[in-house]
């Protein structure tokens, strides 16, 4: 084969590699071989969030449900306004969740606790695989 073929197809396996990589889910599996965890989260940052006043959230409780690949986080807002926001990231295999709240830094809102339950759905995730840590603490599933 030509030395400028061998060069194209060099670029073109390099490029194919590159796209595909883009293609990989966050973070990497817990060991080779294992699927990483995909998460279903409707309490996802977003577009926007950054204008708004970030805030706390009191979590009472965090549940694993193994059968159903649920994990639950109950708790309360600091007031109605308040939106709940979960931010995950993984890496190897740590899942870390970062739970608060946001909302508008103008609003007047009454001043009550509003309970929330969020659930979100985790596909292939093995609780002796991975070390879950929720706001900075490592927790048991």
């Amino acid at each position: 084969m030509k030395k400028s073929n061998l060069y194209t197809m060099g670029i073109i396996m390099a490029l194919a590699a590159a796209l595909l990589a883009g293609c990989a889910p966050n973070g990497a599996p817990a060991s080779e071989g294992d699927a990483a965890v995909i998460i279903e989260n409707p309490y996802a940052p977003q577009a926007g969030d950054e204008a708004l006043e970030r805030g706390i959230v009191y979590l009472d409780s965090v549940q694993w449900d193994a059968t159903g690949g649920t994990l639950t986080f109950n708790g309360n807002l600091p007031n109605p306004c308040q939106e709940l926001r979960i931010d995950i990231s993984q890496a190897g295999s740590e899942l870390a969740f970062e739970v608060y709240s946001v909302s508008q830094a103008d609003m007047i809102c009454a001043q009550m606790l509003e309970p929330f339950t969020a659930v979100l759905t985790l596909t292939n995730l093995s609780a002796d695989a991975y070390q879950i840590k929720v706001n900075g603490e490592l927790i048991e599933l």
